[in-house]
Formats: C-alpha cells, structure tokens, sequence
C-alpha cells in the first residue's frame, strides 16, 4: 500500500481559487500554492501527516478576504502571508502579527475591539433575522410543559428557529435536548426553557424538517 506522500498530483481534483481552507488538525502542509500577484495557483502534492499548527486565536485573522480566519494564502515563495481585506497588502505571518496590528490601526483604524463589535453585530444580525423567519411562519405551536416556569420569557417560535439553526450548524445530535445535563444548563439561564423546549428528539426532528421547509418555501418566493 502506498504511502500518503507517493499519490501524484493527478489523482487530485483541480482547484480553481483564490484561497484554500485548511483544516490544521488533517494536514500539515497546504494543498494549494498561489503567487498574490500574478493569482496564478498550483497544485503540490500533500503531506497528511498529524498536523502541528495550531488553530488561530489572533483577531488580525478576522480581517482577511475569507470570512473563515482558518484559510491559508501562500505567496509565489510557498510561505503562508496574512492578506489584508480592504486593501491589496499582505504581509508574513512568520514575524509576529504587531506588523500586521498597526498597519490594520493606521491605515483602516481597526483595532482588537472594533473586531469585537463586528461579531457582535453580526450575532445581532442573525437572531435578528431568525426573529423575522420565525414570526413569518404560521405554524401553530403549544406549550410543551406548564410546570416550572410560567413561558413567558420565551417565544417557542423563535427558540424553535434559534435552536434548528444551532443544532445544523454546530453538527449537532438530535438527541442533545434529552440529555440532563444539557437541560440543567438552559434551565440555569432561563427556567422558562422546559415550557417550549421539546424533551424528545422526534419533536426535534419535526422542528428541522418544518424549518427547513419554510426556508425552501422562502428562498422560492425570493426568486
């Protein structure tokens, strides 16, 4: 059997794209070479040996092109270089990132708070915009539990589009609202929580499938 270094670059589908996301903890080295001025890309042949890089916690990564602050950009010497996202500027990550912090301060006044606001703000964005799918939907929905708390805290229709849309994106399992802990946790922020949250997975499956309906239906009228 051949080992990972020795499979030829023809057995690699072809990439066309300006940038590769990487993920740190399958490959040690990146699949893609790029020159940032000519955006000529090539492929090398991967090594896929245990990676050793570390996941990236600087805020400078959250002001690249790519929204995921994980993807790689080599410049026409196969080094890995930061890119600037409002400006054609890039620079080495291998020196530090202080380089990196002053010319996002000087030259576009961004600072580490001001990365802060942005994800705040994007948060904002997106329960808010659960809150208008949500109180577009007419789906008729009903207490599931009157012990405890009284529900009034909570809107089951907007827990309902807040929760499929966190369960989807985070790859959760169904079956996460039957474990106790997990409840003791949400019942710890809100009591409210066991009056709309479902106690069965199969509940839970209705809820994706409806949402995902609704959002089809959505996306169709947009059209």
């Amino acid at each position: 059997m051949s080992s990972p270094e020795s499979l030829p670059c023809s057995s690699l589908p072809s990439l066309n794209c300006t940038g590769l996301t990487i993920d740190p903890y399958l490959c040690s080295t990146p699949l893609l070479s790029e020159s940032s001025e000519s955006g000529n890309s090539t492929l090398s042949p991967p090594r896929l040996s245990p990676a050793t890089r570390r996941p990236r916690t600087s805020w400078v990564f959250n002001h690249m092109p790519a929204d995921d602050p994980e993807t790689i950009y080599l410049n026409r010497y196969m080094k890995v270089e930061w890119r600037c996202k409002y400006c054609s500027l890039s620079y080495a990550t291998n020196g530090g990132n202080l380089v990196i912090k002053k010319h996002l301060l000087v030259k576009h006044g961004k600072t580490e708070k001001s990365s802060r606001e942005n994800i705040t703000a994007q948060r904002q964005q997106s329960i808010e915009h659960a809150l208008e799918l949500s109180e577009s939907q007419t789906f008729k929905r009903r207490k599931l539990n009157t012990c405890g708390g009284t529900g009034q805290s909570i809107s089951g229709g907007h827990l309902e589009v807040l929760y499929v849309k966190f369960i989807t994106a985070c790859h959760l399992p169904l079956r996460l609202v039957e474990c106790p802990e997990f409840r003791d946790l949400l019942n710890y922020i809100n009591n409210d929580i066991d009056t709309w949250l479902p106690v069965s997975h199969t509940t839970v499956t209705d809820w994706v499938l409806r949402q995902f309906s609704s959002m089809k239906e959505n996306m169709k009228s947009r059209l």
